[in-house]
């Protein structure tokens, strides 16, 4: 768990994750429910009502989701050292916390950093050894601007 304080320049559009998804058999109309398990859809391979095995197609309107956004965050420019880049990193957030800030807020982030593996080709298993790096927001807290505000 981390947290972090930066200035919002990104706010990606809002997209749908499946939760749960619903199956239902070709063969007699058995419906099934199966939740999402590390980001992956496991279908059912057998009915239990006419035990057809591969009988099953997703229905996507009985299907649950949730809203998922990309945003992106930069430090602050009080905290970059002279002549340096400032540092970005990317969060993902969930749910209430979707569309909740805007760039240019500046906002303290309090969540769970994560890393990604990534694929060398899409259809082989084998990971790069570089991992993606992003952060699922629990928490923003905006930060008030008077209390940023440089005085003589």
């Amino acid at each position: 768990m981390v947290t972090l304080r930066g200035i919002i320049i990104r706010n990606g559009d809002v997209v749908p994750e499946m939760k749960q998804a619903a199956f239902i058999c070709s063969n007699c109309g058995h419906k099934e429910e199966r939740f999402i398990e590390r980001g992956r859809v496991i279908e059912p391979i057998e009915c239990a009502h006419c035990k057809a095995k591969h009988s099953f197609t997703i229905q996507h309107n009985s299907c649950l989701f949730s809203d998922k956004q990309h945003v992106k965050v930069q430090e602050t420019p009080e905290s970059v050292p002279e002549g340096e880049t400032p540092q970005t990193i990317h969060l993902c957030a969930y749910e209430d916390l979707v569309d909740f800030v805007r760039p240019g807020d500046r906002v303290e982030i309090t969540g769970i950093y994560k890393a990604m593996g990534v694929r060398v080709n899409a259809n082989k298993r084998v990971l790069k050894n570089i991992y993606r790096t992003y952060v699922d927001v629990m928490n923003y807290v905006k930060a008030d601007k008077a209390s940023f505000s440089i005085s003589d």
